[in-house]
């Protein structure tokens, strides 16, 4: 009985360390609206953990939704990401004013990119824990383009 009292005190542990590492993305706002071409500035913030963690990577890409009955909201961009717009490293570094640390990336709208909703994804990588063991992290945000 104590052994499975553990091991779901561990699981526990695990799945909240592993929410606190979540991202999101800040910038642009929801629903803004760029041009093919366009460099936008993309800020992924990292909220505070109580969990260590060794940040490895990130990917910015831009999916259209144009073609999927129901738009972005019938979009999973965890299936197929899109067009990979920035592949970096990532350290997240507090601000003056801020609450959370950000880091700030400018991509570049591709030219051909097709007209209407799109979904932004930022995925990061992460080592998490003494362990460590890998991580993966996707924040969305649908935007416009003209």
């Amino acid at each position: 009985m104590f052994a499975s009292v553990k091991s779901l005190l561990v699981c526990g542990a695990l799945a909240l360390a592993a929410a606190a590492q979540n991202i999101n993305i800040a910038l642009p706002e929801a629903l803004v609206t760029v041009n093919p071409g366009d460099n936008i500035t993309v800020q992924v913030i990292k909220p505070d953990s109580l969990t260590g963690s060794t940040e490895v990577g990130i990917a910015i890409c831009l999916k259209s939704c144009t073609g999927y009955t129901g738009g972005c909201d019938a979009v999973d961009p965890t299936e197929a990401l899109g067009s990979v717009l920035l592949t970096s490293s990532w350290a997240p570094v507090y601000h003056p004013d801020e609450w959370y640390p950000y880091q700030n990336f400018t991509v570049t709208v591709p030219t051909s990119f097709q007209s209407g909703q799109a979904i932004l994804t930022a995925t990061h990588f992460a080592l998490l824990g003494a362990g460590p063991y890998p991580y993966t992290d996707t924040a969305n945000q649908t935007i416009n383009v003209a």
